[in-house]
């Protein structure tokens, strides 16, 4: 549900009324930047009166960006440092460990055992991203329970739904980070170059 400007007082009213009755909401924002791509509806009075919700624990916010919440708002014209003062937890990549089990466990749930090649097979080609591993993990568990595993088909159908997925990852990027992708990694990058290459760890494209 979008709240205008025009109710947030009423939406601010309403958060204090659940506040007062012993509940704190819980807000979860999904692609936050195309929230700060419409200031004519979520311009700064309106971000003001979440920040002073927020800051007075009133209601909570979880949100996930590729950069600071700050640096969105103000490529967009907006004043408001929304989320400055927010607690910050880089997520990047699955560990091993975690990444197999998120192959692993839901398909044993459900009766499916995922055998050590499979696995292999899926990180190999999914990585450690937990949105494409769990994307491919769909193909496998499916194909394991018809008892159709099948790896190449397996990983046609995961090429095939991630492909538009990877060209907007690929699109999002500015022309230095796409160079930097495509030449093999140097042994000592010069300082310049190591700071490109962190930060593409930091969105999961670079290990």
């Amino acid at each position: 549900m979008l709240f205008r400007s025009a109710d947030a007082r009423q939406f601010a009213q309403r958060v204090r009324q659940l506040r007062q009755s012993g509940y704190r909401p819980v807000i979860c924002l999904d692609e936050f930047a195309l929230l700060a791509q419409r200031p004519s509806i979520f311009d700064d009075a309106f971000l003001n009166i979440w920040h002073a919700l927020a800051a007075n624990q009133y209601l909570v916010f979880v949100t996930a960006s590729t950069q600071p919440l700050s640096h969105l708002l103000k490529q967009n014209g907006l004043r408001m440092e929304f989320g400055k003062s927010w607690a910050m937890r880089p997520l990047g990549l699955l560990s091993p460990s975690a990444a197999a089990s998120l192959l692993i466990e839901p398909a044993r749930q459900f009766g499916v055992n995922v055998p050590e090649s499979g696995v292999k097979f899926m990180l190999a080609r999914c990585g450690r991203h937990p949105f494409f591993l769990q994307m491919g993990g769909f193909f496998l568990f499916d194909g394991l329970r018809l008892a159709q595993a099948d790896w190449e088909t397996i990983g046609h159908s995961f090429a095939w739904q991630a492909e538009p997925h990877w060209q907007a990852l690929w699109d999002s990027l500015n022309r230095r980070h796409q160079v930097l992708l495509t030449r093999p990694l140097p042994p000592n990058p010069p300082l310049v170059a190591l700071r490109q290459y962190r930060a593409l760890a930091r969105l999961g494209l670079l290990v």
